[in-house]
């Protein structure tokens, strides 16, 4: 950690250049140029390093703190390499300006100080291996002796001219054999980071060349696959890369379904991606981390990975060696102590202790923190609450963390029995108070404030800026041990949220997730309504993200009753468009078939029949429909089938029936006294 003035840094950025190979440089987007040996990123896309190796992490954080990109890259630094964090001094900085640059909080949440740099700070500082410079002090680290500061040699096999670890060289034999064995190979690579997960996918596509017609490499970025093509182009120095085929996700249905696929950092990606390639795809092995900085590794793990695994062919395999660095190297466990990523071994223990004692749940205590009493006493909460997140909660990054520690909107409700945190409620306090320029903006959906989400939505839908000023409690988290979900915690750390939103005045209690069986019944016991929902999938859920409210204050019982009148009647719009879907269809195709290749009008003809009986039945949503045939149009890449279907989107939303909606909803209101 180096803490100077930001004029000193020009001079400390040549001594760096020139003592390391390899470079990557977040946050110094004027300070340097990148060439061969310098890699330059932001906090916006540091995704696209991910999976590439170097020898210096140099990270500003004059620009801001972003915990999310930090503990991504830390992950890249080799054997003997640096992290280097240029920050302002150190006492100053928990209020520095830049303390609140590297994260979007909500709009008006202008907290003083930031208690996560303040923990950050302490945590670093008290590591014996963290080096400090200022203007006024240092501390330098022993050096480590170079015996320990080497990779795992020992677990070295010499395979084909390459160099695998003992591990890796055991399941590249145990995939190879099954393909043998049963003609295909679907496969799931986990792991942490630096364990090489990318070098035994380059291994796979040299051993593919030799088995397949074609082998493709698939990531969300092309760069994210740099140490895969390095173990292709050291066996195949002729190569180049664009002699190696990759394929994006986007064109993932366009591969032969007998090719070889290998897709990196595959938690990146969208789980309906990754469980339609399954489908289609005979031979495909995927690499993936669970952690979460990938962007939704957790989401892989909790989510995707048991659907995947329902296919009994489906080989699951773990690389716990690490080869980037030495088994005992010093960062990633103090990242992992950072950024509260997981539980540690003797607080496990005692889970597993407490969950034995089925009477203790009985005794549950519960406790309320929000910026009132948020204080470095109450940090130690604070972070068991985001480890008990992260262990349940497919979406929770280290962001979520800093986000916990130091917003003013953010509040939790914990519950724990005998000094332990059975569970967590987050809640995110709304209310905005803004000119009438903006609240029109944002009713008529021009603008969109960052936070907010409920009363934003609510305001838009009901085009009344009164809404915007409603107090609203929007539960962004629920989380319950694992040895002890079952018990009613989570109803009843919800009881405890809204008898908390009852005495601090709180008009109305939202929440907004993918919409799921389970989670659904949750939530209408709780006698949560459902105002809104989405037309797309969410990336991590693969679910479609639905607006849910709770009326505290009577008063505003009506622009509930309101809210979910207007979904009813959108439903029961989109119910008649429904009906009248295949014949619109029908219609139209029977006018324009004859402009149609063979092949589109069997497509079309296979597609209307089987959507037909869904639609009618209202299973499906039309918009869903719409673009399943528009993908089948591109796919066949028939200009006439696409103006037939552009046709039919214009018959579906035309004027006269959403002025069919509009007058169902004035008679309604009327009937209300509500009309104005």
């Amino acid at each position: 950690m180096i803490s100077v003035e930001e004029s000193v840094h020009s001079e400390l950025i040549e001594v760096l250049k020139n003592h390391f190979d390899t470079q990557l440089w977040l946050g110094f987007e004027t300070d340097l140029k990148a060439d061969e040996k310098i890699n330059k990123c932001t906090t916006q896309n540091f995704r696209q390093f991910l999976g590439n190796e170097t020898d210096l992490l140099a990270y500003n954080a004059f620009i801001g703190l972003k915990p999310s990109a930090l503990y991504a890259l830390e992950g890249c630094i080799k054997t003997s390499g640096l992290l280097v964090i240029f920050t302002p001094f150190i006492e100053r900085w928990p209020k520095h300006e830049a303390h609140n640059r590297g994260l979007n909080f909500s709009h008006h949440d202008t907290h003083d100080e930031s208690l996560f740099i303040k923990y950050f700070c302490d945590t670093l500082l008290s590591d014996k291996n963290t080096a400090f410079i200022s203007d006024t002090d240092f501390n330098l680290p022993l050096v480590l002796d170079d015996s320990t500061a080497t990779a795992n040699k020992g677990s070295i096999a010499s395979v084909q001219n390459s160099y695998l670890t003992n591990e890796q060289h055991l399941h590249l034999n145990t995939l190879t054999h099954r393909y043998a064995e049963q003609g295909n190979i679907k496969s799931i690579i986990i792991g942490k980071r630096g364990r090489g997960k990318s070098a035994l996918l380059g291994e796979l596509y040299k051993w593919g060349l030799n088995t397949f017609e074609s082998v493709f490499i698939c990531a969300a970025n092309r760069k994210n696959c740099d140490s895969i093509f390095k173990v292709i182009f050291e066996a195949y120095p002729n190569l180049s890369s664009n002699n190696v085929l990759f394929v994006s996700p986007d064109n993932l249905h366009s591969v032969d379904q007998s090719a070889l696929v290998l897709i990196d950092e595959a938690a990146a990606l969208a789980p309906s991606i990754i469980i339609s390639a399954f489908k289609r795809l005979n031979n495909i092995v995927i690499a993936t981390t669970e952690i979460g900085y990938e962007g939704s590794g957790l989401g892989f793990n909790k989510k995707l990975k048991p659907i995947l695994q329902r296919d009994k062919t489906v080989k699951s395999i773990e690389l716990l060696t690490p080869i980037r660095w030495p088994a005992d190297d010093p960062l990633e466990p103090l990242f992992e102590k950072v950024f509260a990523s997981h539980y540690s071994k003797g607080k496990t223990k005692s889970f597993e202790t407490f969950s034995n004692n089925h009477s203790s749940v009985s005794n549950l205590r519960f406790e309320f923190i929000d910026s009132s009493n948020k204080t470095e006493q109450q940090i130690g909460k604070l972070i068991e609450c985001h480890q008990l997140l992260m262990s349940a909660h497919y979406q929770t990054t280290p962001d979520d963390l800093m986000r916990l520690l130091d917003s003013d909107d953010q509040a939790v409700i914990i519950a724990h029995v005998n000094n332990i945190i059975c569970g967590a409620c987050i809640v995110v306090k709304e209310h905005l108070t803004v000119d009438e320029e903006l609240a029109q903006q944002i009713i008529s959906s021009q603008r969109r404030l960052s936070g907010n989400l409920s009363l934003q939505t609510i305001a838009s839908m009901l085009f009344d800026q009164n809404c915007l000023t409603l107090n609203c409690w929007r539960v962004t988290r629920i989380a319950v041990l694992e040895n002890v979900q079952n018990k009613s915690i989570g109803s009843q750390l919800l009881s405890c949220t809204e008898r908390l939103a009852l005495n601090n005045n709180v008009d109305l209690l939202s929440t907004s997730f993918g919409v799921e069986a389970a989670l659904l019944r949750f939530w209408q016991n709780a006698n949560f309504k459902l105002i809104k929902i989405g037309t797309r999938r969410d990336t991590s859920s693969g679910h479609y993200s639905g607006l849910f409210i709770k009326p505290i204050n009577q008063d505003i019982e009506s622009t509930t009753l309101l809210l979910v009148l207007r979904f009813e009647l959108t439903k029961i719009y989109l119910g008649e468009l429904g009906v009248l879907m295949p014949t619109l269809l029908r219609n139209e195709y029977n006018k324009q078939k004859h402009y149609l290749s063979t092949q589109a009008r069997q497509a079309f003809e296979k597609l209307v029949a089987d959507k037909t009986e869904a639609i009618i039945a209202n299973e499906l949503k039309i918009t869903n429909t719409l673009e399943e045939l528009f993908f089948v149009a591109h796919q066949l890449q028939s200009n006439s089938l696409l103006i037939l279907l552009r046709k039919l989107m214009i018959k579906g939303n035309s004027a006269e029936l959403k002025l069919t909606l509009n007058q169902q909803i004035i008679d309604i209101l009327e009937s209300l006294n509500m009309a104005s």
